[in-house]
This record gives C-alpha cells, structure tokens and sequence, in this order.
C-alpha cells in the first residue's frame, strides 16, 4: 500500500473541485477553443450543449494541435465537434477523494468533470486541484510537493490579440 493508498481521504469531489469553468460548445470552431485556453490559461475544455450544461464531451489542447495537423484546415475552420472526446467520464458532487483518484489513474486522466445530480456541470477536479487541497497529496511528501510546484497557475497570463 502506497501513501496515496493509505492517506485518510475525507475530502469530496465538492471540496476539491475548481468551481469556474470554461466551457464551450460543440459548434464553436477550434480557434473560439483555443482562444478560450490562451486567455484562461487552461489545457481542457469541457464541452457542453444546451442551458442544462450536461458535459457532451471534452478538448484538450492536444485534440486542438491534433485536429488541425490530421485534417490540414485552419482552426477557424474545424468544428470543436470533430475534435473532441465524445465520451466523458465524470462523478458527482458527492464523490469521494478516492473515488476521483481510481477514475483518474484507472483512465489515466488529468481532469475530470463534476456533475450534480441532474448531471448538470458544476466543476471540474484537475490535478492541480488534488495538489493543492487533497489529504493525499499533502502526505505524499516530495512528489505531493513537486506535483504542486507543477501545477501552479501561471503569474502572469500573456494576452496577444488575435
């Protein structure tokens, strides 16, 4: 048994999810998307569709570069929809801290969206959040602190007109 493993978890995926979430829609272009993540300093979208905010997929900045160098288009002209994870594995609110853990490393997952209990997105649960505020991480001694040290937001956001 790991530290990870043994570290008494009483945190849920309420507590240590991120509450703002950028999102956008499967009919926004890639350029709209990554614009998004520039200004946000974010690699991950969630993909929502409709007022409920129900999650239909997700983009990486990965999906973005990928996108554009299999289809040979420019961004402005790919559809967040032909680039995005369609399937979208998520918990609820009320998600233990080792439940997100298992899902994280069972689907080798950075992030994972957090739905209410209509399904509705409510935030997301990000490696950087774990490092800051999980029980797990804070006892994982140097690798808890390297992965904090990692995962800290940027100072500054470099913002470049478009």
């Amino acid at each position: 048994m790991n530290v990870l493993e043994s570290a008494t978890k009483l945190s849920h995926a309420a507590d240590l999810m991120t509450k703002e979430v950028v999102t956008c829609s499967p009919d926004a272009t890639l350029s709209e998307a990554a614009r998004k993540m520039w200004e946000n300093d974010l690699g991950f979208l969630v993909v929502v569709s409709g007022g409920d905010r129900r999650p239909v997929g997700v983009l990486t900045d990965r999906d973005v570069c990928m996108a554009a160098y299999t289809q040979g288009r420019l961004l402005s002209e790919i559809p967040v929809r032909s680039a995005m994870a369609r399937r979208v594995r998520s918990v609820e609110t009320k998600a233990t801290e080792d439940d997100v853990l298992a899902l994280m490393r069972d689907n080798q997952l950075r992030r994972v969206p957090v739905v209410d209990g209509n399904g509705g997105l409510v935030g997301v649960v990000g490696l950087a959040d774990i490092a800051r505020r999980s029980s797990a991480a804070k006892e994982a001694g140097k690798l808890g602190e390297t992965v904090r040290e990692i995962t800290k937001p940027r100072r500054e956001v470099p913002r470049v007109s478009v």
